[in-house]
């Protein structure tokens, strides 16, 4: 069977309204034949193209997919995950970040375009059907951050900064957290700033609060003895600083632990100048 036909039976067993990519074609052909075929279905008004590298099947009375599911598509299809910008999170709060002046001529403002996201890697715009969208680049801290509730709060008024003017009672009415959610807030305050940490940690040490190992999701705990890290083996290379033997000072040279590999390297360079100090590794 050709690679068009798989292509084709694909695209027919996909729910309705379901945005999908080139990136998941690619195993029916290479990628100069996948993208082939797609120009000739878009063509044939089989499928809408929604962005680059991002369509649709054009079935009868569908609705064109939000700006939100193109855009999920779109980072899916480079390994990347979406969030909201810290700007869109301290808006929502009432939180404002004081302005600054950027004098550095643009060919594209930061925030213009339809939408903008943030995401961990290199950022980036590409256009849809909604108009132009932004990819902004963000720490992995940050991100993992979002991944809470208390760390919306947390990451909102990180972009605000300390000289926009906080009002916890608005905060916890916007918010309405839990007395577990309060406990959860001042533990992560150990992952902020230190500006934010000093506003957000408990007055008091308290024995049920402490700081999380890992704020990343799928390393919760500290690794075990049946589940170790990875085991890192140190190289045998041999070390000489180079710095001090150019300028003929003092030169110290490392050797391995196996003996053979030491006592071989001793005589294959005893004529040349032997070094002050030997210390075995």
């Amino acid at each position: 069977m050709s690679t068009f036909f798989y292509v084709r039976r694909f695209i027919a067993d996909l729910p309705p309204q379901t945005v999908f990519v080139t990136r998941e074609l690619l195993t029916f052909g290479d990628r100069k034949s996948i993208d082939w075929l797609m120009c000739i279905l878009v063509r044939r008004e089989t499928i809408l193209r929604l962005a680059r590298g991002v369509f649709v099947r054009n079935d009868v009375g569908m609705e064109l997919p939000s700006l939100l599911q193109i855009a999920e598509a779109k980072a899916r299809a480079f390994g990347k995950l979406i969030i909201p910008t810290l700007e869109n999170l301290a808006q929502k709060r009432d939180l404002k970040k004081p302005p600054k002046v950027d004098r550095r001529e643009k060919e594209i403002p930061d925030y213009a375009g339809v939408a903008q996201f943030s995401v961990i890697g290199c950022k980036g715009n590409f256009y849809t059907e909604h108009g132009r969208v932004t990819f902004k680049s963000i720490a992995p801290r940050k991100f993992f951050l979002h991944q809470e509730k208390v760390g919306k709060t947390i990451l909102a008024m990180w972009h605000a900064t300390e000289k926009a003017e906080y009002c916890p009672v608005r905060l916890q009415d916007y918010e309405q957290f839990n007395r577990e959610e309060k406990k959860r807030v001042k533990e992560l305050s150990a992952w902020a700033p230190s500006w934010l940490h000093f506003y957000l940690h408990p007055k008091e040490a308290r024995a049920d609060i402490y700081a999380p190992w890992s704020i990343f999701p799928m390393l919760k705990e500290r690794p075990t003895e049946e589940n170790p890290s990875p085991f890192v083996q140190e190289s045998g290379a041999f070390y000489t600083p180079k710095r001090n033997a150019r300028k003929g000072r003092h030169r110290l040279l490392l050797l391995p632990t196996s003996p053979s590999r030491a006592l071989s390297y001793l005589r294959s360079s005893a004529g040349s100048e032997s070094p002050d100090c030997v210390l075995q590794i």
